[in-house]
């Protein structure tokens, strides 16, 4: 869970750096590469089976909602 904790939380000092007219264009780039990342994490290829993640140890009926909560 903090491999998607840690960047969302480093968005914060990355818009502060940012240069006022370029803050949109950095903050949604980095949102959909955080998005991105998250939603490779929790792929799971035999989504029928009630195999563990590796990475989250989530089943693939609660991955859906880990992404929509992050």
């Amino acid at each position: 869970m903090l491999k998607i904790i840690i960047p969302t939380a480093m968005l914060m000092p990355m818009m502060w750096l940012s240069k006022p007219n370029m803050i949109w264009i950095n903050s949604t780039t980095y949102s959909l590469l955080i998005s991105l990342v998250s939603l490779s994490y929790l792929n799971q290829p035999g989504d029928n089976s009630l195999n563990s993640s590796l990475l989250f140890f989530s089943d693939s009926l609660s991955a859906p909602l880990l992404v929509l909560t992050t």
